[in-house]
C-alpha cells in the first residue's frame, strides 16, 4: 500500500499492514504525480532493450536501419560467395 500527499496513516491501516505483512509506503507526492513517476519508472524497469550498432537513414520518408555486413552469415556461406565469384570470372 502506498500513501500520498501529506496525510499520515490511519493506525488501523498500520496494524492491518503489519498483522497481513503487507508493505507500507509513504510519499509526500500527490497522487498524479506519483502515479506518473512510477509509471515511468515501471516502463524503464520492465522494458525489453536491444542495442545494434548501425546507421539510421530517412528514405523518402520511410526509416532504415542499416547495419553492415554480419561476418559470421558471410563466413558460414562462403562457398556461395565463391560460386558467385567463380562466376562473375566467367562473364
Amino acid at each position: 500500500m502506498i500513501i500520498t500527499g501529506d496525510y499520515p496513516p490511519l493506525p488501523m491501516l498500520i496494524e492491518l499492514a503489519d498483522r497481513e505483512k503487507i508493505p507500507l509506503l509513504k510519499t509526500p507526492f500527490a497522487t498524479t504525480k506519483f502515479i506518473h513517476l512510477f509509471t515511468l519508472y515501471l516502463d524503464d524497469f520492465f522494458a525489453s532493450r536491444t542495442s545494434v550498432h548501425g546507421s539510421l537513414v530517412d528514405v523518402y520518408g520511410i526509416s532504415t536501419l542499416n547495419r553492415g555486413v554480419q561476418w559470421k552469415i558471410l563466413m558460414n556461406h562462403w562457398w556461395l560467395l565463391q560460386f558467385f565469384n567463380n562466376i562473375s570470372n566467367l562473364i
